[in-house]
């Protein structure tokens, strides 16, 4: 597979233009191209009112690649390899399942690796299930009615939530790519895997969640709501249960592996 930088096309482009850049690009007929892939869109807007997207592709070729690339000698030809992010062997002998304090991005993503890995996480989660936080939101919105534990703040889904869902890194760490198309997987859409500014969208975001979040059950996982942690239990050294208030009251879970996903907003779990 060959990498081809910096063809820029008119933003009202067609797949059948890419076809033709491409193949102009190696220097090949149309035919040669066996498949097409963007890896990146970005939009260049220095010479408006004209506006152009860059993009860079991945393409298949029938025939000898590394010949081709020896051929052209063009820098901005090369050869792809898409980085692939595999999670690391399972060596956790703990006993008790992981818990995981916090169901935002973080406490997602960490659940999930945990529940791809075969250890059937506990999420803890003080807020509600993304579902009940919109209607908790929407009537804050309309009536000014806050819940101090699902509101914009807090819930399933994170701070960020109910912004406009920018990812916006500059990372070119494999686990970046895994995040993406985990998201895509989710129902984000498509373009995100190669749009320089990647955008979920405020309204795909909850659908976008829920789904994290069924995957994560149907791998094993377990998600508590309106729990909130109030304690961690020390014995020599070694973190060995929580203690989280339910709806139900107080719960302890033994516990020998904790992560602590809190985000920005739950002041009172730094303060204990």
């Amino acid at each position: 597979m060959l990498r081809i930088d910096e063809i820029k096309l008119p933003v009202e482009y067609s797949q059948a233009d890419l076809l033709t850049a491409a193949a102009k690009r190696l220097k090949v007929k149309e035919t040669a191209l066996k498949e097409i892939q963007i890896i990146r869109r970005a939009i260049d807007a220095r010479k408006k009112p004209r506006l152009y997207y860059v993009f860079s592709l991945a393409v298949t070729l029938n025939g000898d690649e590394d010949k081709k690339l020896r051929a052209l000698k063009d820098k901005k030809i090369s050869r792809y390899s898409p980085a692939v992010y595999t999670l690391p062997e399972n060596r956790y002998n703990g006993g008790s399942p992981p818990i995981v304090v916090g169901a935002g991005p973080a406490g997602l993503f960490c659940g999930l690796a945990l529940a791809e890995a075969g250890l059937n996480p506990i999420i803890l989660e003080r807020g509600k299930a993304v579902e009940q936080r919109q209607r908790d939101v929407t009537n804050f919105w309309q009536k000014a009615e806050l819940l101090p534990d699902s509101n914009v703040q807090f819930g399933e889904g994170g701070a960020g939530a109910f912004s406009d869902g920018k990812l916006n890194t500059g990372t070119r760490n494999p686990r970046h790519r895994r995040i993406i198309q985990d998201f895509i997987a989710a129902g984000a859409p498509e373009e995100i895997g190669y749009l320089a500014k990647p955008h979920i969208g405020s309204d795909n975001l909850p659908l976008v969640v829920a789904n994290l979040r069924k995957r994560i059950e149907a791998l094993g996982g377990r998600f508590h709501f309106s729990t909130r942690l109030e304690d961690i239990i020390i014995t020599n050294n070694a973190v060995t249960a929580v203690k989280a208030l339910t709806p139900n009251g107080e719960i302890t879970w033994d516990c020998r592996c904790l992560v602590l996903a809190t985000g920005h907003s739950a002041r009172d779990t730094y303060e204990m």
